[in-house]
């Protein structure tokens, strides 16, 4: 919202676009405007009497009948999905940062789709990849134009990106997950991060990107901790039995290093066949010199065979991220993607 406030009069004056917020829905309550939101939005909303609906909220925007209307759900939960279906077969275009529906099962993937045909709309979701980065938009064309992807290969996740990338001589697992976790990268139980399903949701996005039919269970995780330490009956035991693995992982480290090679939480994608694992890579990798919470994805297909088409930068982050679902708003005026 702060991005479409600091924008929205250059792009009257500039780009002729007219982007107004006419609604606004919190976990506690949602506020609706006639004409647009105003600056004091923030305290309205928390003023409002309107407790949070989505049922009501939803009906709300399909009786008003606005031209271009657009929903953006930011949140990361199951609850919005469930109103995606009518909302698109409504000509109600929306802009996810979610994942879960791309996620969830091929099932409900191709019946949103269908919805999407049916209402003429649109459903935009650049920023369930890698953030701002144009992950999504890329695999979609080259499968769109013909040149069939082979392999999809790199780190989708920031947060694991970051803590495999500061994995180094001097260094212990355990503090580098308790530092990540005191900058905000990592959720606030890390081991949402580590039991490694929200890469494996990502590669299926991009494997459904891809024309592959693919479920979650489809997919090979293996961890990046040993399944035992995920069973720790909280987050202060879980990360104070991360010392335990400390040991561990130097030993991993070392013995990579004498080989040439460092460690990383790789996401591969090749033919179909999807797993995620930590993987030792060489210097001829292009995930051997990632640093910070960078990732990086390398997409081989047809026409970039015998060099990938690689894609690297910050893979997390409410900036980019909310610039990712702007573009995405921007792009949902075109009717034709």
């Amino acid at each position: 919202l702060g991005q479409i406030e600091r924008q929205q009069e250059s792009l009257r004056n500039t780009r002729h676009i007219d982007v107004r917020i006419r609604g606004i829905l919190n976990s506690r309550q949602m506020l609706f405007a006639d004409h647009d939101l105003p600056a004091q939005w923030r305290s309205r909303l928390n003023a409002s009497r309107s407790e949070a609906d989505l049922q009501t909220f939803a009906q709300a925007i399909r009786e008003r009948h606005l031209p271009n209307s657009v929903v953006v759900d930011c949140t990361a939960t199951n609850d919005p999905v469930h109103l995606y279906e009518k909302l698109l077969a409504s000509g109600i275009s929306i802009v996810a940062a979610n994942k879960r529906a791309n996620a969830s099962s091929q099932k409900l993937y191709d019946r949103l789709r269908l919805a999407q045909r049916r209402g003429g709309s649109q459903f935009l979701y650049e920023t369930n990849v890698g953030a701002g980065l144009p992950l999504i938009g890329t695999v979609h064309d080259l499968n769109a134009t013909g040149d069939a992807v082979h392999r999809i290969e790199g780190t989708l996740s920031g947060t694991l990106s970051y803590l495999f990338n500061s994995l180094k001589e001097g260094t212990r697992f355990s503090s580098i997950v308790q530092d990540a976790q005191r900058r905000g990268f990592t959720e606030p139980d890390p081991r949402e991060d580590l039991n490694g399903l929200d890469v494996a949701r990502k590669l299926l996005i991009l494997a459904r990107e891809c024309g592959y039919r693919l479920e979650l269970r489809d997919i090979t995780v293996t961890p990046a901790v040993p399944s035992r330490f995920m069973r720790a009956r909280s987050v202060k035991e879980f990360l104070r039995s991360l010392t335990q693995l400390d040991d561990w992982f130097e030993q991993k480290r070392k013995d990579a290093a004498r080989r040439g090679m460092v460690l990383r939480y790789i996401a591969s994608l090749d033919h179909g066949k999807a797993d995620v694992a930590v993987r030792e890579v060489d210097a001829t990798h292009p995930a051997y010199g990632l640093t910070g919470s960078d990732v990086l994805v390398a997409i081989t297909t047809k026409h970039y065979a015998a060099s990938p088409l690689i894609i690297r930068g910050p893979g997390a982050g409410a900036d980019v991220t909310a610039a990712g679902v702007f573009a995405d708003i921007l792009r949902a005026r075109d009717r034709d993607r």
